[in-house]
């Protein structure tokens, strides 16, 4: 999270000035002290021990994009607020990197590029090892691949990733042993084996494939950045086909591969295949590829086995997009020296693969590969969870998706708690310890000081009872959806507006604005409220209706997050909720007044002062005390949802439309505002948390034949498309340097027995210009502010002294 040397903070909404904590001196000290374990240690690399999937069936990959580390401490902060400018520096990246640490712990670290920025690092190796420096304190394995500007300052390209390889804990490689003359340096393969003690624990069952897509073009007839060679992807084919060999065999052979997954900096020219309705995450850029298609597409999609490819190097798209049944994948900017979106939060993806139980109970092959992001705000919020692949095309999963939810399911969904529902632990010891201290030393010692009948015993009851009441308004408040509306799968497209007007050129190419309308208005009781676009749920939010920071989630009539009940306070939990505050001040009087009567009691049997009394029972003082101090928290809150619910106000109603002046549209006066809380019927969920559903398919966009549209014809247009086996053939002339006379035989006999290519349908697919999704604010809000993201974006819209990105060409 962006931080200040000087400030203890957290940043609030864009609406207000948005501050920060400071990085803690424990921060800073491992920080600044973590070079004693950066000394190269090349001989232990062979001791290192194989990724192998953990007991819990799990094996998590955190992926850092384009860290553009460069001094340290005196190196600025880039593309941020104002406010957030004094302090910022490169610690900011390596903080943002401990804490992805100690919130995921991710069993491998994977850094795709442009690690450091060359230009302005005065020395290339001390650099790298500070931007590195996070994940070597942690002890997790960890591998990179370079960028476009690792090898910009004291190092080259082949020393910067030598020098990365020596680091403690890498995985990182130089290039494989047994392959000689492959282009580029980084280029490895990295096995996952399967649980120890299982049928798999020597079978890799999921596969890591590092490449290095270059810097820029070498050939001076071939403008733009660098590409995936011929000879690593021959390699590639060779390294897929021998892990699909092994993965077939005995023992535990399976029928398929493995499911492989690759990394690498500069995105294929496919990644601009999607438009909005086809993938997750948003495009704020054009797609800076190559200008020329290597056909490592077409190379990954004849293997068979990848299933999802991860890249960086645009800083301002972190979309993933499902294209023939491979993902594509941004993460997103990660480093604050790099140019980003000034209020648009730096983030890092995260992918997690699972594995299946057999028919003996023991973990085998692997099921699902899942993804989501997490930005660099106070909470780190997790946003766009989406399934990559299923080892079961139509596989069955609880509709309950905990990159979607927060919240914490009980029974299959039958119970609903918030995501910090620990802290009903507090609370039902506040209410508990209290009642059985009541009824040991209080409540038992009054059965028979009323004659009449044993009446003595109904006070013991009467506090039981009430007790358990009391906890039970609690459970109907806590364990159940209060409001959460469903999110969109996709943006709503009839929204979308076209302004060709503000077209911006980013990467040498038009990048289209294509935006929602911020807010919209809707009509209450005859007078128009305005509501906004909430981007992490894609839909415009109902009146009274707000997105809680911590749930992560759109809630209806969305009250407060209230910590003592572990959940959100909305539409279809209030009357509970009001209800068990209401109660809770009742039994706080109801033990008060008894344990006074008792008091009351023991002076008139013993003939005694007050103070003897109340030496014979401390019991009843402590518990006077206790329920005095309670009375002013529940007795306080009863008052003032009573004046709420006359006023027919939600507590983020009454403080925000005060500070604006707003006028109340929904006061229908005091007795029906009570009739509305208490004796309408309490809606039903919009949500099914028990339902199976068929895990989504990521819609792609095939290739076909058609005219331009009229809006098309202002779209961006990539170059014409060549088909692969023609550009592989170029490419493999320009390689002939090398004398690559193998490869020529296999690429070749490749481009021979394959299907031919309809190369106008190529070209028609890739240049059809499909419209960009639209440009969205993803801002985050500490637990005491709630998400206003438009709000944010009108403030850097309108703030002259903020630029959006400044020489993104130069830093990609």
């Amino acid at each position: 999270m962006l931080t200040e040397a000087t400030s203890s903070s957290f940043f609030n909404s864009r609406k207000t000035k948005r501050h920060c904590p400071a990085i803690s001196m424990g921060n800073l000290l491992a920080i600044t002290t973590i070079s004693l374990s950066l000394v190269p240690v090349g001989a232990e690399l062979g001791q290192q021990k194989p990724l192998r999937f953990g007991k819990d069936g799990e094996f998590k990959i955190l992926q850092v994009a384009d860290m553009h580390y460069a001094d340290g401490k005196t190196t600025p902060c880039q593309d941020v607020l104002p406010s957030q400018v004094k302090g910022c520096s490169d610690l900011n990246t390596s903080a943002f990197i401990h804490r992805m640490i100690e919130a995921e712990r991710p069993d491998l670290i994977v850094f795709t590029g442009d690690n450091i920025f060359g230009l302005d690092a005065t020395d290339a190796a001390k650099s790298l090892e500070e931007a590195f420096a996070p994940a070597i304190s942690s002890g997790i394995p960890w591998a990179a691949v370079l960028g476009n500007h690792d090898q910009e300052s004291t190092l080259s390209r082949e020393g910067v990733m030598k020098h990365v390889v020596g680091l403690r804990n890498t995985m990182s490689k130089l290039n494989p042993s047994e392959v000689h003359g492959i282009d580029g340096f980084g280029n490895y393969n990295l096995e996952v084996h399967g649980v120890e003690g299982s049928g798999f624990e020597n079978k890799s069952v999921l596969n890591f494939f590092f490449l290095d897509s270059g810097d820029y073009s070498t050939v001076p007839s071939i403008p733009g950045y660098g590409w995936i060679k011929p000879s690593q992807q021959l390699w590639f084919q060779r390294t897929s086909m021998s892990l699909r060999k092994a993965y077939t065999n005995n023992p535990a052979a399976q029928k398929g591969p493995a499911p492989g997954l690759v990394y690498f900096h500069i995105p294929l020219p496919e990644f601009a295949s999607f438009d909005s309705s086809n993938f997750t995450g948003v495009r704020q850029e054009g797609i800076s590829s190559a200008s020329v298609n290597s056909g490592f597409f077409t190379t990954m999609m004849e293997s068979g086995d990848v299933k999802a490819v991860f890249t960086g190097h645009d800083h301002l798209n972190d979309f993933c997009g499902n294209l023939m049944g491979i993902n594509l994948c941004y993460a997103g900017g990660f480093g604050y020296h790099a140019y980003g979106k000034a209020g648009w939060s730096r983030r890092a993806r995260v992918v997690v693969a699972t594995l299946e139980k057999t028919e003996k109970g023991e973990w085998g092959a692997v099921k699902s590969i899942k993804t989501w992001k997490r930005l660099d705000d106070h909470s780190l919020t997790g946003i766009d969870g989406q399934a990559l692949w299923s080892k079961s095309a139509s596989a069955l999963s609880p509709s309950v998706s905990p990159f979607y939810f927060l919240q914490k399911f009980i029974f299959g969904g039958r119970l609903i708690f918030g995501p910090d529902a620990r802290s009903l632990l507090v609370t039902l010891s506040l209410i508990i310890v209290p009642v059985i201290i009541f009824c040991i030393f209080v409540a038992r010692h009054l059965r028979h000081e009323f004659s009449s009948d044993n009446a003595g015993y109904a006070i013991l009851v009467v506090a039981i009872v009430f007790t358990a009441y009391v906890l039970l308004l609690l459970f109907l408040t806590s364990a159940r959806d209060p409001g959460i509306i469903p999110r969109n799968a996709h943006p709503p497209e009839e929204e979308m507006r076209y302004d060709s007007s503000a077209s911006a050129e980013i990467g040498g190419r038009q990048t289209p604005s294509l935006q929602f309308p911020r807010t919209k208005d809707m009509m209450v009781n005859g007078i128009p409220v305005r509501v906004k676009y909430c981007d992490t749920c894609m839909l415009y939010r109902p009146p009274r209706c707000s997105h809680c920071s911590i749930c992560n989630n759109c809630v209806e009539r969305f009250d407060h997050h209230c910590p003592w009940v572990g959940q959100c306070i909305g539409l279809r939990n209030y009357r509970y909720f009001f209800m068990f505050v209401a109660s809770s001040t009742l039994l706080c009087i109801y033990v008060f007044a008894i344990c006074a009567l008792y008091i009351k009691l023991l002076m008139h049997d013993h003939h005694g002062t007050v103070w003897k009394a109340m030496k014979e029972s401390p019991a009843s003082v402590i518990l006077m005390g206790y329920c005095f101090i309670s009375l002013w928290f529940v007795g306080g809150l009863t008052g003032f949802h009573l004046y709420l619910i006359g006023t027919n106000q939600t507590t983020y109603e009454n403080f925000r439309h005060r500070a604006d002046n707003r006028i109340n549209v929904h006061n229908r006066g005091c007795v029906s505002n009570f009739l509305e809380v208490f004796c309408t019927e309490v809606k039903p969920s919009k949500n099914n948390f028990r339902a199976l559903v068929q895990e989504e398919v990521q819609r792609t966009t095939l290739p076909t034949m058609r005219e331009a549209d009229p809006e098309d014809l202002s779209m961006d247009r990539r170059p014409k498309v060549e088909d692969d086996l023609d550009i592989g053939e170029d490419l493999l002339k320009i390689s002939q340097r090398r004398n690559f006379e193998e490869l020529e035989e296999d690429i070749r006999s490749r481009g021979s027995n394959g299907p031919p290519h309809n190369t106008s349908e190529v070209d028609s697919y890739i240049g059809s210009g499909h419209r960009a999704p639209t440009i969205r604010s993803e801002t985050r809000h500490s637990s005491w502010g709630r998400s206003g993201s438009w709000d944010v974006a009108a403030e850097v819209l309108s703030n002259p002294n903020v630029t959006e990105s400044r020489s993104n060409n130069a830093q990609k």
